[in-house]
């Protein structure tokens, strides 16, 4: 009898953790990232005067029908098309200005695809704060004339992280950050990334 209790316990431990694993997110993130996003395309420094673009977008919490905020990042996987290693220090403003209209045209391009091809050529992250770390700070009137309540992220709110892989989000972290935003911590993360991923080294390990 002892050792059937026993087993018993043992198996509905198993069919708990495993429950907990497999427990789908309330939110699709995918509902929120589309060509009509706010694109934004910036640079990663990577050594001396070169940089690797990529681009973000975000949501609040209308958008997401008060699931909480968040911000979206798309890294390129490999260098290809407008997506490469660029040394921009000589570039006049108007070139410069050429160049980022083009990312911002491609990368909505991009959005329009179906989503295989969207992932065949970015890593996908998302930064989210839940609903239950927001707070309410006053209100705003929106561009339709509507009385909003505006929210605010608590103080030490929690930022988690996913990454799209495989047909799912992925949990990759989760941290309680102060006075940070989930588009200035998602820079940080993924500027770290793409600098490991895109910094040349020689056959020694030392920077090219």
């Amino acid at each position: 009898m002892k050792t059937l209790k026993i087993m018993l316990l043992v198996a509905m431990c198993t069919q708990h953790c495993f429950a907990q694993q497999i427990e789908p997110l309330k939110i699709d993130f995918f509902d929120f990232i589309n060509p009509s996003s706010g694109i934004t395309p910036r640079d990663c420094p990577l050594d001396g005067t070169q940089t690797i673009p990529y681009f973000l977008g975000g949501f609040d919490v209308y958008s997401t029908n008060k699931n909480g905020v968040g911000a979206f990042f798309l890294i390129p996987k490999r260098e290809f098309g407008l997506w490469k290693i660029e040394d921009r220090s000589e570039w006049k403003r108007e070139d410069l200005v050429k160049n980022n209209q083009e990312k911002i045209q491609n990368a909505k391009e991009f959005l329009s695809f179906s989503r295989d091809t969207l992932l065949a050529y970015f890593d996908l992250y998302i930064f989210h704060i839940k609903q239950e770390d927001m707070m309410i700070e006053g209100s705003y009137m929106s561009d339709d004339g509507e009385l909003l309540d505006d929210y605010m992220s608590k103080d030490d709110a929690t930022i988690y992280t996913y990454k799209h892989e495989n047909g799912v989000w992925i949990e990759v972290n989760n941290e309680n950050v102060v006075d940070e935003s989930t588009r200035t911590y998602g820079i940080e993360v993924v500027e770290k990334i793409l600098q490991e991923r895109f910094t040349k080294f020689d056959d020694h390990g030392n920077k090219n």
